[in-house]
């Protein structure tokens, strides 16, 4: 079984709670922890069984809370050799036994839950998606990809198996292009280093569930990271939808499709 909870999503801060039997996951601390515990605390965990902090890359809205989560609670943090460069001293000193090495070869293991991680494509020193599964005679997935402008073979490939993803849909292009951003920030929101749009994140998961995952495709899927400026979760939800459908796809029949809350604590998920 593994539990999860998305904390927060969205350019104002990101965090997502992963916990299995044996294990307490955090993934980014984008926000203050005082936010992190309330969310915890709401789902009926403690800060204190936190075993460890995963960062996907060093932006702001995915760190700026992890250092004093980690000093309040005691947590480790793991992050990639050039994502700790990029981080520098924006959460704050840490000792050493905190500050730890993730390598993206051999992944990380938690008690029962086995993390492996995937290349994204950000502007970000060295951006990973990731996955948790466990260890358990039935072995259950969850898999995590936000914050790349493209959703290529290796981002599908990590996801492949997985029982529920979370998946970036942060925004309309249509909105994005009209919309009051600069256009040097339009620009690097619509690249390949960028984000998913909905319509791409849609063609993503179609892919996904068709092509790359047929037999063990994902029968839950969270659309996440969206943008408050340049998204409506209606829109995002339809993208999905229609793409899912013209690959013969149902939405609530085939799999279940569904929002995080952004700024907002979402509902705690249970897989298995």
């Amino acid at each position: 079984m593994i539990e999860i909870c998305v904390l927060a999503s969205g350019s104002s801060g990101n965090c997502i709670y992963i916990g299995t039997e044996k294990a307490r996951l955090l993934l980014d601390v984008g926000i203050s922890g005082t936010r992190v515990a309330a969310g915890l605390r709401a789902i009926g965990v403690s800060p204190w069984e936190l075993d460890g902090i995963m960062i996907t890359h060093e932006h702001r809205d995915h760190v700026c809370g992890a250092g004093i989560v980690a000093r309040r609670f005691e947590v480790p943090v793991f992050a990639t050799e050039l994502t700790w460069e990029g981080i520098g001293n924006t959460i704050g000193e840490l000792p050493g036994w905190q500050r730890r090495l993730l390598d993206k070869k051999t992944g990380l293991q938690f008690g029962d839950c086995r993390v492996e991680f995937f290349n994204t494509s950000h502007d970000a020193a060295d951006p990973v998606g990731c996955s948790f599964t466990t260890d358990t005679t039935r072995s259950w997935k969850v898999g995590v990809a936000t914050d790349t402008g493209v959703a290529g073979p290796e981002v599908l490939a990590g996801l492949a198996g997985a029982d529920l993803v979370v998946f970036e849909t942060n925004h309309d292009v249509e909105m994005l292009r009209t919309g009051r951003y600069p256009w040097p920030l339009k620009r690097r929101i619509l690249g390949d280093r960028g984000h998913l749009s909905n319509e791409a994140a849609g063609r993503a998961l179609a892919t996904l569930i068709t092509e790359v995952d047929r037999v063990n495709r994902p029968n839950r899927i969270l659309l996440a990271h969206l943008s408050k400026e340049n998204n409506r979760p209606e829109l995002a939800m339809a993208a999905v939808t229609r793409a899912l459908a013209a690959r013969g796809v149902r939405v609530g029949v085939d799999t279940a499709v569904s929002l995080t809350y952004r700024d907002r604590l979402a509902p705690l998920c249970r897989v298995g």
